[in-house]
């Protein structure tokens, strides 16, 4: 009986992989277009990241900005206090600690620093950085918006191949990995990049799931909201997608989305609030102060036609004239 399991065990292991070769033989076929320009996306960001000399091997990449160093400064700090204080990261004495001022800055939730900073200390383990000046580079964190954003490129050609064929998939593919903005923040160390995978799972996952005849069961309605508390923990945002969903849901089946909708929202909040620490010393006081901080920002000047506004009190058509003039070309072809 003992060999004759271990034969049974063994056989089974075999079907197991000969499964999982299968799968992923065929998921390689079928994605193939969206697979490959995520890789040759990421693969050219990564070489273009160093902006101060840190790979003197590597092509140049953009200069430095200002949040940067706040982003990849916090990113660290939080992936560095993981290390330190494992599970006792989230024990009163140790937030009080980790999450106030000054060490801590709540102009935005920790979800995109976070990442930021995994891939700061991943890159400096793979490929260390030539005579550092400091405790953090910020051409190995920038890798994280880097690595959002080819994510964010497979997520949007595998979704458009599965529900409307291979050649949508590839010019889908192709239109999102040329938008100049997009690209242009992935050789960045900002959040925008992570907000952009984080609020496209997010959406994702509800028009995969939710569009049957029936309504979407609890167990649904819980796990999409589980990608909506991530897409709210990177970035401010991810409130407004709750908008076009919800409209969504109630068009689609009356009062009867008032269910899922509830539990999806619910478990979106419930979500926020545990991976934000820093709520948890003062709820409705440091909500408060970060919904108004994130709203109440500094105007920023624009110019057009010549002349100079403020962003909010620029003329209404200056949106859709600086798409034509800005946006490339090719990708408003591939778009229609």
């Amino acid at each position: 009986m003992g060999a004759g399991a271990v034969t049974e065990s063994s056989a089974t292991r075999q079907s197991r992989v000969a499964r999982w070769r299968d799968g992923a033989l065929q998921f390689a076929r079928t994605y193939f277009s969206p697979l490959v320009v995520a890789a040759i996306a990421w693969v050219y960001i990564l070489c273009h990241l160093d902006p101060a000399g840190s790979y003197p091997g590597m092509p140049e990449g953009p200069g430095l900005t200002i949040d940067e160093t706040f982003n990849v400064q916090q990113g660290v700090i939080l992936v560095e206090s993981l290390r330190m204080y494992g599970i006792g990261l989230f024990t009163p004495d140790a937030i009080r600690e980790v999450f106030s001022p000054p060490l801590h800055l709540p102009d935005h939730p920790p979800l995109g620093r976070f990442w930021l900073g995994v891939h700061h200390h991943i890159i400096w383990w793979l490929a260390p950085p030539s005579d550092p000046e400091g405790p953090f580079v910020t051409a190995c964190a920038r890798a994280g918006s880097a690595t959002a954003f080819a994510l964010t490129i497979l997520l949007v050609g595998c979704c458009t191949t599965k529900w409307y064929g291979q050649w949508a998939g590839l010019m889908a593919t192709l239109g999102f990995a040329v938008v100049p903005r997009l690209i242009g923040h992935a050789h960045l160390a900002a959040l925008e990049s992570c907000t952009n995978l984080a609020c496209t799972a997010a959406t994702l996952a509800v028009a995969a799931y939710w569009p049957k005849a029936e309504l979407p069961s609890n167990r649904t309605a819980a796990w999409t909201g589980v990608l909506l508390g991530l897409a709210l923990l990177t970035k401010i945002q991810a409130v407004l997608l709750p908008v076009p969903i919800i409209v969504w849901a109630i068009l689609r089946w009356r009062r009867y989305a008032l269910r899922p909708l509830i539990i999806w929202g619910g478990v979106g909040c419930l979500v926020f609030f545990v991976g934000w620490p820093w709520l948890w010393l003062d709820p409705v006081g440091h909500l408060t102060q970060y919904l108004r901080g994130a709203t109440n920002r500094a105007e920023l000047s624009v110019w057009y036609l010549g002349e100079k506004f403020t962003d909010r009190t620029v003329p209404r058509n200056y949106s859709l004239s600086y798409f034509w003039w800005t946006v490339p070309f090719k990708v408003q072809l591939l778009i229609f």
